[in-house]
């Protein structure tokens, strides 16, 4: 039995089977319990259930060892079964063997099976010790059932940290935080002793409770009580997630830098957090270091491809795409959805997010759902209408929320009023008009489609409205001219509570310019300014000199531009060229036509401007002039296109 044992302690396979060969195990339950302990330890289940079938005498040692092994590699059903058939056969439950065979059903989620087990162990009146609780805690967790799993714990005799690590373990998980670090102190009140694992259930639950002084004084304590080396790297993995969570990121760049091991979590927890913190030049460069330390998995690389998306790091991201191919993640879902995010944020990668999502091997709803988004974000309407059509004959998955709102917003791009309100009674049918997401998209749709009345219609049969609505239904307002309407209701949402961003500000200032309200207009512009100076952007100074523009105000309009913090103003100069155009100022034009040309010499959209500004005054030689510049220059005009819906015969 000793020469078995340590063939499974030296994973020495064919000497395992060479000892098995000369060892008569029919009729000795220790040894045939020791090879198939062995054979367990070898990832040899198959041998190991052959060996347990010829047991003459086969007791619960053996049943324990068989069962741990089915439950190592996800077979709980087999398992479970093979029990059912060893009691059939007339043997006895047993402590030791009980929680073997909870640990299946926790697998197995099966809560009937678990729950009868546990009255099986009452009735027969064994002993709730740490070991046996512990299993129940962890089943009962899985289940969701807090009550029964705290009155497990409290039936544990000679209570000691596994089963207090086992009831923290299941309250975190069931997002009870609260309730674990009250726990973990009631445990040292009573003198159970604080292992490394409880100090991380407890770091853990600080993080989800963003407590981050708590987590401080947790931190504090482990640095007066220093941990032995075996423990170490579970506690600072602990401390470093804690730190991410409660956005201290220079914190957690203090822990990590100090970890004399790191593993895979380690390297993945700080690029997720410095790219959670906008950090994401400096997560790409951690990710590099990684590479020389340690392999990254699927989760590391979707945290890395994140980063790309956020600085628009298309090369890195494409080579962070042929590590994943080379590391074979290329088909996991997760990955691929992030990916397809990725490309989508540049419109003329959309191709090559079409192409990942083909690759993909298994398609989950977020794949689906990511494509199409990709799709409307970047313009291509019919292309998403068409790719919903593709997901209604996979005829795997449900449609939520996310693809019927991507839909209703391609209908609103191609103003297709009849296919959005497809849409809509398709959100009635599915009782999704009270998701406000959902909501919002409808009422912009119909607002795109030029139906205003409906779009006011269904926005105030929303009853719990949010931002989003209250800012779509503003810019509705505002591009249909109504800009006194649109007023009055940014200010009810005001009256309401909520506090108004960067998008509501863009509708409200398009609103005041459609309408002609210029004092309206700039003193919401100064307001903005005053209060949310950081999320002011180019959009928002665009309108205000569109505004102005419309007013006949140039000098005020142009002194606005000059002003403006941004590098680049070519959105701000051709805003303006149209006003003075539209009040034939042809000094400032020309002068503006002149800085447009020179910062934008190669933008096809800048010429084309100029050309049909030329051409509506009839100087009819400027015009040809510059189109002949264009053909010098290689520069094309991007094809226009145009559709058009036929009734069905």
């Amino acid at each position: 039995m000793i020469i078995v044992k340590l063939c499974a302690d030296v994973l020495d396979v064919e000497l395992g089977r060479s000892v098995h060969d000369q060892t008569g195990i029919e009729n000795d339950a220790v040894v045939g319990g020791a090879i198939i302990d062995c054979y367990v330890k070898l990832q040899l289940l198959e041998d190991a259930r052959k060996v347990f079938q010829i047991l003459g005498e086969k007791d619960n040692v053996a049943m324990c060892a068989l069962l741990a092994g089915f439950n190592q590699i996800g077979k709980s059903k087999e398992g479970l079964a093979l029990y059912v058939d060893f009691l059939c056969e007339g043997n006895k439950l047993d402590p030791f063997t009980s929680a073997s065979v909870v640990s299946l059903c926790s697998n197995l989620e099966i809560e009937l099976s678990g729950t009868q087990i546990h009255c099986g162990v009452i009735k027969l009146g064994f002993k709730m010790d740490s070991y046996l609780g512990s299993a129940f805690i962890n089943m009962y967790g899985n289940f969701g059932m807090i009550s029964d799993a705290y009155k497990c714990f409290l039936d544990v005799c000679n209570k000691n940290e596994i089963c207090g690590n086992a009831m923290m373990n299941t309250l975190i998980f069931n997002s009870n935080d609260l309730k674990a670090l009250e726990l973990f102190c009631g445990m040292r009140e009573v003198g159970i002793a604080q292992s490394s694992s409880s100090i991380s259930y407890a770091l853990r639950a600080c993080g989800n409770l963003f407590m981050l002084k708590e987590g401080r004084s947790f931190h504090s304590y482990v640095i007066k009580n220093p941990l032995e080396d075996d423990c170490r790297l579970g506690v600072e993995n602990a401390l470093l997630e804690m730190y991410v969570r409660c956005r201290a990121i220079d914190d957690a760049k203090l822990i990590f830098k100090r970890m004399l091991i790191r593993n895979e979590f380690s390297w993945t927890t700080i690029i997720s957090g410095c790219g959670e913190s906008g950090h994401f030049v400096e997560a790409l460069g951690i990710f590099c270091d990684m590479l020389q330390y340690s392999k990254p998995s699927q989760f590391t690389l979707i945290s890395v491809i994140q980063a790309c998306a956020e600085i628009k790091a298309l090369d890195v991201g494409k080579q962070a795409q042929t590590y994943i191919i080379k590391v074979g993640f290329e088909y996991h879902p997760f990955v691929g959805s992030a990916l397809i995010n990725m490309y989508a944020v540049f419109k003329h990668e959309t191709l090559n997010a079409l192409h990942v999502f083909l690759s993909m091997k298994e398609k989950d709803l977020v794949s689906w759902s990511v494509m199409l988004t990709a799709w409307v974000q970047n313009g291509y309407h019919e292309e998403a209408l068409k790719h919903f059509a593709e997901f209604q004959t996979a005829h795997i998955f449900q449609v939520d929320e996310s693809i019927l709102s991507s839909c209703i917003s391609a209908a609103s791009g191609l103003a297709a009023l009849d296919i959005g309100k497809c849409f809509h009674s398709w959100v009635i049918k599915v009782g999704l008009e009270v998701d406000l997401h959902v909501a919002s998209s409808i009422t912009d749709m119909y607002c795109k489609c030029g139906n205003i009345k409906d779009a006011c219609k269904f926005f105030n049969t929303i009853s719990d409205h949010n931002l989003v609505t209250w800012t779509a239904m503003i810019y509705g307002y505002a591009y249909h001219g109504l800009g006194r309407e649109a007023i009055d209701l940014f200010n009810k949402a005001k009256e309401a509570g909520l506090e108004p961003d960067g998008v509501t500000f863009t509708g409200v200032l398009a609103a005041c310019s459609h309408a002609g309200l210029v004092e309206e207009g700039c003193e919401y512009f100064r307001y903005m300014r005053s209060k949310y100076n950081s999320e002011v952007t180019i959009n928002h100074y665009a309108c205000m000199v569109d505004l102005l523009g419309r007013a006949a105000k140039l000098e005020e309009a142009e002194a606005l531009i000059k002003e403006a913090p941004f590098q680049s103003k070519s959105l701000l100069w051709k805003t303006f060229l149209g006003a003075c155009s539209k009040h034939e100022n042809a000094e400032m034009q020309d002068r503006i036509s002149n800085i447009l040309a020179d910062i934008e010499l190669n933008e096809p959209s800048t010429y084309v401007l100029l050309s049909n500004i030329y051409a509506s005054q009839s100087m009819w030689i400027n015009c040809i002039e510059l189109r002949n510049k264009m053909v010098e220059g290689s520069v094309a005009k991007q094809p226009g296109s145009s559709w058009i819906q036929l009734a069905g015969g």
